[in-house]
């Protein structure tokens, strides 16, 4: 995706920007029928310090992996530069403080329960991106790219900023308005804009908005982040049984009934959607591993 100034000598309409105090019922309401803005200054250094010191300790320990590319479609034009660091909640004490932040989580709370009783957490994870192309522009909600879209996003997401993001190391790129376009229907290049922010300040924007990772094309700067996303709660079983069924036992079961369980990936790529149902950005099914005999693989039918 090309920087704003540069597309065919058009203006893409900017993104809302708010600082403190902020006016948390107009950011509500940009959100809401706009789709995104910024807010400057969110997270303060401390605890972005500690957060990077937390992900660097773990990468020491148990080493760093690129972002598998588990499907063409979701990973397309994702470089191998791609890092990135997920079941923050497993893994990096201080997440919690970003996760339920006095000024996200009631907005997440205002944008999804007008469609639901109670929200859960999509996905908390550390990303850092080096140099290389540009992601395609798309809609997280394609995960459930059955589900009709309304005035009330399913979900939402937070993209909060531990490094600058700038148009030369590929500030994420978005199209104001865009959440509501008919299906078959996408934004001209010309329409998206890059969220270019300050360490500590966050990109709020419905999950419906067509966006992407923009190019990086620095020598060698890295783009690193926190991701925090949120969902209606009503788009799950209505048995927990990731919680009634714990890996021990669904590794004893057959496979098709693993796969019922949860333990294979949705991926609707083939009608433009993605998959969803990660386990540690990696197949589900690998929880199981560890309990299963490799002289007696878990049963078929």
């Amino acid at each position: 995706m090309e920087p704003t100034e540069q597309l065919n000598g058009r203006r893409a309409k900017e993104i809302p920007r708010f600082s403190r105090p902020y006016d948390f019922e107009k950011i509500v309401e940009t959100t809401r029928d706009r789709g995104a803005a910024i807010l400057e200054g969110l997270i303060e250094p401390e605890l972005n310090d500690r957060l990077e010191q937390e992900v660097a300790a773990w990468f020491a320990k148990h080493g760093v992996a690129g972002t598998p590319q588990k499907s063409p479609l979701m990973y397309a034009h994702q470089p191998e530069t791609t890092i990135g660091l997920y079941a923050l909640c497993n893994k990096i004490d201080c997440i919690s403080e970003y996760i339920v932040h006095e000024d996200v989580l009631p907005w997440a709370e205002r944008l999804l329960k007008p469609y639901c009783s109670q929200i859960v957490l999509t996905t908390a994870h550390f990303v850092s991106k080096g140099p290389g192309p540009s992601q395609f522009p798309h809609r997280d909600t394609d995960l459930w790219v059955h589900v009709r879209r309304n005035e009330h996003p399913l979900a939402v997401n937070v993209r909060i900023a531990l490094s600058e993001f700038t148009v030369d190391n590929g500030a994420t790129f978005l199209a104001m308005d865009s959440w509501d376009l008919p299906d078959g229907k996408y934004p001209e290049d010309w329409e998206y804009t890059q969220a270019v922010m300050q360490r500590g300040d966050a990109l709020y924007y419905r999950a419906d908005l067509f966006h992407g990772g923009a190019e990086n094309r620095t020598a060698g700067q890295t783009r690193r982040a926190v991701e925090l996303g949120y969902q209606v709660g009503w788009l799950r079983p209505y048995e927990n049984h990731m919680l009634n069924v714990p890996p021990p036992v669904a590794a004893k079961l057959p496979r098709a009934v693993q796969d019922l369980l949860g333990y294979e990936l949705h991926d609707a790529s083939a009608e433009m959607g993605g998959p969803c149902g990660f386990y540690e950005e990696g197949h589900p099914r690998d929880a199981l591993l560890p309990y299963l005999n490799q002289e007696e693989p878990a049963k078929q039918v």
